[in-house]
């Protein structure tokens, strides 16, 4: 971890993975060169659970802050931003941080108007080394915005971002509950799971 990450568990964090972990949504990992042995379903969008659970930590890290504006990290955040937005009615703003669009009117951030001295939190699925989030935090500010915080739903050891970042479903809590709710292990992956 960065010197200046300040990461911390997203109010509400154990009953969201403890509900993840009911719903069978917490997997074996399909990726065997990643330290961690379980990997968190967030592309089950057809799970009520799943899609329960976006809303809520979304919600959650909106509602700290009256004046907060949600700024999803394409592409993987942008699909947690829209569960959220269909469901609360509520407005996003998405940041392309792969680069302009290539068509259209060519823009990395949607919409491009109501950026401007407005504060934003970023919200992404995983954080590794928070090399997206901080490339979503310059667009923001080159539009004139400000980053006021980060929230992804998990999070690597070594993430470097300046802000602070909430994590939704911490990596202490996960394993900690795994080994009181499932001492058999992490279920097996679903053909088709996309993980984290």
């Amino acid at each position: 971890m960065g010197d200046q990450t300040m990461m911390l568990n997203l109010p509400g964090a154990g009953e969201r993975v403890a509900g993840l972990i009911a719903a069978d949504l917490v997997v074996a990992s399909p990726r065997p060169d990643r330290e961690r042995t379980y990997a968190v379903d967030t592309r089950d969008s057809v799970s009520p659970v799943f899609r329960l659970t976006v809303i809520e930590a979304i919600d959650r890290i909106r509602d700290a802050d009256g004046e907060l504006r949600i700024a999803a990290v394409a592409n993987s955040g942008s699909l947690l931003c829209a569960l959220w937005a269909g469901a609360t009615g509520r407005p996003f703003w998405n940041v392309l941080v792969d680069g302009r669009r290539t068509r259209g009117f060519g823009r990395n951030v949607e919409p491009a108007e109501g950026v401007r001295g407005r504060k934003f939190v970023l919200v992404d699925n995983h954080a590794r080394t928070g090399t997206s989030l901080r490339t979503a935090m310059g667009i923001i500010q080159s539009h004139g915005g400000f980053i006021a915080s980060a929230m992804v739903f998990t999070a690597g050891d070594r993430v470097d971002f300046d802000p602070p970042l909430y994590v939704a479903l911490p990596h202490n809590l996960i394993v900690d509950q795994l080994s009181k709710a499932r001492p058999r292990g992490p279920q097996k992956v679903r053909p088709g799971a996309d993980t984290l």
